[in-house]
């Protein structure tokens, strides 16, 4: 999957192939994307690809601001703050635009949920705490 991600971002001419390709590849994560993109942007070597993995990251944030539905993103802040020590400033500042929507996000509606919760920490642990 991250292969086909990488393949897909990184192309260096603009083609409706690869677009569709990553279209398709994000309805078939769905909710899951987000979890995706955290894995990429804090494992790939690339910075333009770390770039733009918290660049699809701020644009599926982003699709909540519009929707009745408000989620909990506090679960990918540890990777974002993670991105704050990145050495490529554009990463660094694509993670500061994660983070400020994300309290943008948190000010506006109570959330209905948290985001991933159970799929990025094990149900069972006791060690992470949700904030409320």
């Amino acid at each position: 999957m991250r292969s086909l991600y990488k393949l897909t971002s990184s192309s260096s001419f603009l083609c409706v192939v690869p677009s569709r390709l990553l279209r398709a590849q994000f309805i078939h994560l769905a909710d899951d994307a987000l979890a995706f993109l955290v894995g990429v942007w804090l494992s790939e070597e690339d910075a333009r690809l770390r770039r733009i993995a918290l660049s699809h990251a701020f644009a599926f944030i982003a699709a909540y601001e519009v929707t009745e539905t408000i989620i909990d993103f506090q679960t990918v802040l540890p990777a974002l703050l993670a991105a704050f020590g990145d050495p490529d400033r554009g990463v660094r500042h694509q993670a500061s635009e994660c983070v400020q929507l994300i309290a943008r996000l948190s000010k506006a509606k109570q959330a209905s949920g948290v985001y991933a919760f159970d799929a990025i920490y094990e149900k069972s642990t006791s060690k992470a705490q949700l904030l409320s």
